[in-house]
């Protein structure tokens, strides 16, 4: 199912805490109620890379009711449709929903020990689940045989447990598409003198607790969950396939351990009258990280200090730097906000290479026209935001270890890095992708061009924002902008994570470009 088309609170979630913790919630939502332990035990079996601050994210959410003593029920209709999800994703399918009826089977016989039959009933419970996620009219074929088994044979006890399930998870199952067998159970409560208890056939007013209260009359309300205020909507997120790799010096070699990696992405289409030409925006999660340089790290500056934590929010940055096709289709195609923007800046020329030559204000008209355009929030990264992606989950001082290669990046490779050894000197930009991603997907994050961000240089990091917000103090230090990444031109020192360099924001040379950076902007 496309995200566009599930319910809104689960799309509201998946935009506030991304797909991560998404998938912890369609774990969350195979048994029939959770406590906060279960749905760590859950994260530690099933999904160990979730964050574990994704548990209470999931169960805080306003798609689950708390009924006391730490559990949780889930609102019907966001459990079939997450079940269903679940059953579907080749990620997981119908060997996770088979895992997790075997898991739930061992975690109930572990909390009740002395209760064999309970394990018993709660273990066919489970396993008759996973079935109606896969196959909902098999597993109401199975039910109405069964039932109709169990009445044929007299066996009342068995007939009252499944009575009791139907009851019980009556809402899911409907909308798991199992009401033919909803109905039977309806035709079986009957004969056994409970008939209404399932409400498909009832027709009796229940006792309403409001009798003598004034009518009731309806208002609205604003939910309180985040909801996009842009766009975002409309956007359509893709799965993308990509390869990443880690260096490491083993005696006097460089080896390269390489792994495939998986991201979201949209696209966004441009206004080319020349070629079909789109951004392809990578999903960056939520998350917190060490900003700034290590402590001893080689070649790190005063303005790399103090190491601070930063917890980033959700947001969505461009796979590569912006290209010179990219830059000609919004310079021409989009009308003009603030500035004039030349369509060719560029020394190096080439459709698929970085622009370059590209002043901070020009690159921000770029955001500022497309932002325009799509109903979208795209503006420059902030320091953190770009520094966070860039690491994509690591401490060292590349993206890819302690060492740097001209084989993974482009810069002046006369030059080495503690024990990186000596490499190529190409002397001019590649085309963008020429080298690996990093851990979030995303390409050129060292070397081939500098790349412009939001903020104000400031000397160090004392009082620097925690949220991952740029830094705009108008007091700082001559106002200039910060350039991150290396480039061809420069030093591999400068091409590490934390590197940054203070520059005139109406300078333009032939090293530096930008990529852009798409907020997910919400309110309550």
């Amino acid at each position: 199912m496309p995200i566009a088309s599930f319910p809104r609170i689960i799309r509201s979630f998946r935009q506030t805490y991304g797909f991560r913790h998404l998938d912890l919630a369609y774990h969350a939502a195979f048994p029939f109620a959770v406590t906060s332990e279960l749905l760590y035990c859950l994260r530690e079996n099933f999904l160990p890379n979730c964050l574990w601050i994704a548990v209470p994210e999931v169960l805080l959410f306003p798609w689950f009711d708390s009924v006391g003593d730490d559990l949780y029920e889930m609102d019907p209709e966001v459990r079939a449709v997450l079940l269903r999800e679940l059953g579907q994703d080749s990620r997981f399918g119908e060997v996770r929903l088979q895992e997790l009826a075997g898991f739930m089977t061992a975690y109930v016989t572990a909390k009740l020990p002395n209760n064999p039959r309970a394990t018993r009933d709660l273990g066919r419970d489970f396993d008759w689940l996973a079935l109606a996620c896969l196959r909902p009219d098999e597993a109401s074929a199975r039910l109405r045989q069964r039932l109709r088994y169990v009445v044929a044979q007299g066996r009342d006890e068995e007939r009252q447990r499944w009575i009791e399930l139907a009851q019980d998870q009556e809402d899911v199952l409907r909308e798991l598409g199992l009401e033919p067998a909803l109905l039977e159970l309806q035709t079986s409560m009957a004969d056994s003198g409970m008939d209404g208890m399932l409400g498909i056939s009832a027709t009796v007013e229940p006792f309403s607790p409001y009798d003598g209260f004034p009518p009731l009359e309806p208002f609205e309300f604003r939910q309180g969950y985040f909801e996009p205020v842009t766009a975002s909507n409309e956007v359509d997120l893709e799965p993308f396939a990509f390869e990443t790799v880690q260096l490491k010096k083993v005696e006097s070699e460089v080896v390269t351990q390489s792994s495939q990696g998986q991201g979201w992405q949209f696209l966004e289409s441009l206004f080319s009258a020349e070629m079909a030409l789109t951004l392809e925006m990578v999903q960056i999660p939520r998350g917190t990280f060490l900003m700034g340089a290590a402590e001893g790290e080689e070649q790190a500056d005063d303005d790399e200090y103090p190491q601070h934590p930063v917890t980033v929010a959700e947001f969505f940055l461009g796979k590569y730097p912006v290209t010179q096709a990219q830059w000609r289709a919004v310079a021409t195609g989009l009308p003009k906000i603030e500035h004039d923007l030349d369509p060719d800046p560029s020394r190096f020329k080439g459709e698929t290479r970085p622009v370059e030559q590209v002043r901070w204000d020009e690159a921000r008209e770029f955001c500022r026209r497309l932002s325009q355009a799509t109903g979208r929030d795209y503006r420059l990264p902030s320091e953190a935001q770009w520094e966070y992606a860039c690491r994509a989950g690591t401490t060292t001082a590349f993206s890819f270890g302690n060492i740097i290669t001209t084989d993974v990046a482009n810069y002046d490779g006369n030059y080495t890095y503690g024990q990186s050894p000596k490499g190529e000197y190409r002397k001019q930009t590649t085309p963008v992708g020429s080298f690996p991603a990093n851990g979030f997907g995303l390409y050129d994050m060292h070397g081939n061009v500098r790349e412009w961000c939001l903020d104000v240089w400031h000397e160090n990091y004392q009082g620097a924002p925690s949220d991952g917000r740029p830094w705009l103090d108008e007091e700082a230090t001559d106002n200039k902008r910060l350039l991150r990444g290396g480039s061809w031109y420069d030093y591999p020192w400068n091409c590490r994570c934390a590197y940054l360099l203070r520059f005139t924001p109406v300078y333009h040379y032939n090293y530096i470009g930008f990529r852009v950076c798409c907020s997910v902007a919400r309110t309550l």
